[in-house]
């Protein structure tokens, strides 16, 4: 029970961190998505989002991003181009698809336009992507929350296509949620299932009384 009761505070926390929209931030935001993720599993992943608000059109030529965790169980192993929102510099990145240079409890990674001294437009509201992160989780409790935050800068920085920074205003960090494989949680659901059944079953089926032979 008390692993159950950590598992609904670890969904507690993380629905909190998804409930705050990014685009409700102002200026230039950088977020790391929260995930649910199988504990003792590998090829687990989250995305790194950046979200223009600064009001008007930038033109980014290069962006890289460090992210970090304290829990040792999480050891991250690469960065790809292959996010969930468009990636940045789809069709014109200078470095991907593998985009990371260091990986473990923490990992690098950058990009950059592929043609020299020009960038991508970014309208003012749009959310793309700058990385597809895996990571590797270990044997931790299930409901257990691990935040992700990022390196600050200079290791976390935006560049415009001449190559001068462009200073990002939030750095919005997020968490990793241990959760069960959905496989155990299926075979327990049924193992539960055939125990009630097996109850109520011996609860209906009375042995017969027999009177003795006098």
């Amino acid at each position: 029970m008390p692993g159950f009761f950590r598992h609904l505070a670890g969904l507690f926390v993380v629905s909190l961190l998804l409930a705050i929209p990014v685009t409700s931030r102002a200026g230039i935001v950088f977020q790391v998505q929260s995930v649910e993720a199988h504990y003792s599993t590998t090829g687990q992943s989250l995305d790194v989002l950046f979200t223009n608000n600064s009001g008007s059109v930038l033109t980014i030529g290069g962006f890289s991003f460090g992210l970090e965790t304290s829990n040792p169980d999480i050891q991250f192993t690469s960065v790809t181009t292959s996010t969930t929102s468009p990636y940045i510099f789809a069709g014109m990145s200078g470095a991907g698809p593998n985009l990371e240079t260091t990986v473990g409890s923490s990992v690098i990674a950058s990009d950059f336009y592929s043609t020299a001294n020009a960038g991508v437009t970014v309208a003012n509201g749009q959310t793309v992507g700058l990385g597809h992160v895996l990571f590797n989780i270990g044997n931790i409790a299930s409901g257990t929350v691990i935040p992700v935050t990022f390196i600050a800068f200079p290791t976390t920085s935006l560049s415009d296509a001449s190559g001068n920074d462009i200073t990002i205003t939030t750095l919005g960090s997020g968490a990793i949620t241990a959760v069960p494989e959905p496989s155990s949680v299926a075979l327990a659901s049924v193992i539960g299932t055939f125990g009630m059944g097996l109850v109520l079953y011996r609860r209906r089926v009375k042995p017969v009384q027999t009177q003795p032979i006098k």
